[in-house]
Order: structure tokens, then C-alpha cells, then sequence
């Protein structure tokens, strides 16, 4: 087996570990990308790191940290950013 072939074996096997998580991200009802085709495609890496799912990884993320931090009474380290700083269209 060639460096290639035991690459892409090794990050098939990878992925497969991620199956789970995949279709839950799958589930989300976020907009598919333009370039999408309608079939031969996997959901891993151009859809799931489309830009779509960029913004919500980042609107969850900023929900999670305030959450947390407001839910044991200390300030956040976002709280010195103004709201628009986490602003993201997609």
C-alpha cells in the first residue's frame, strides 16, 4: 500500500468514528452551499465547513461561553467585545 492509499484508509476510518456527529450537523436546517450538487458529494468537508455552519458554530459558541460564565456570577472574557464583534452573516 502506497503513502496515499494508507492516508486516505487512515482518515476514512477517521471519519467513520464521526458519523454521529455528521448527521446531526446533516439535521441542522441551515442553507446548503451553491456549489452543493445535488448527489456524489460528501457532507465532509465542503458542506460541513461551509460558511452557513461557520456562523452557527460561532452563534453557539458565544451563547455556550455567556451562559456558562453568567451562570457562576463572573464576567466574561467576550463581555469586553461589543455584540457586533460576534455578528456573522451566512
Amino acid at each position: 500500500m502506497d503513502i496515499h492509499s494508507e492516508q486516505l484508509a487512515y482518515w476514512y476510518l477517521r471519519l467513520n468514528g464521526f458519523q454521529k456527529l455528521f448527521a446531526a450537523m446533516k439535521a441542522k436546517a441551515l442553507p446548503i452551499p451553491p456549489f452543493w450538487p445535488e448527489r456524489g458529494m460528501n457532507f465532509f468537508p465542503l458542506h460541513c465547513l461551509s460558511a452557513p455552519r461557520a456562523a452557527w458554530a460561532v452563534r453557539t459558541s458565544v451563547a455556550l461561553v455567556t451562559s456558562v460564565y453568567e451562570s457562576l456570577g463572573v464576567q466574561s472574557p467576550l463581555a469586553g467585545y461589543p455584540p457586533e464583534s460576534f455578528s456573522v452573516d451566512a
